[in-house]
């Protein structure tokens, strides 16, 4: 597992990981309970995540110092 602080090219098309993402179905959805912080003024509450994930590959990036790194790398992306 992994998280990306950038987007990312799907390899084969000129589509966004994070775009590509947010257009799956939701494949479930979960409770979390978020505590209070009286520091910063915010009370305790529930909170609702949603979950999709699909299979990507993404595209290698244009500068890599490994010249012999696979054009694509196949992974499943997961966003809540």
């Amino acid at each position: 597992m992994f998280r990306v602080c950038r987007d990312r090219r799907l390899w084969g098309t000129e589509q966004s990981l994070y775009k590509y993402l947010s257009e799956q179905p939701c494949e479930g959805t979960y409770s979390v309970q978020v505590l209070a912080d009286p520091r910063l003024g915010r009370i305790a509450r529930e909170a609702w995540l949603t979950v999709q994930m699909t299979p990507v590959q993404i595209q290698r990036p244009k500068k890599v110092s490994a010249k012999d790194a696979p054009d694509q790398v196949p992974l499943y992306a997961v966003e809540f």
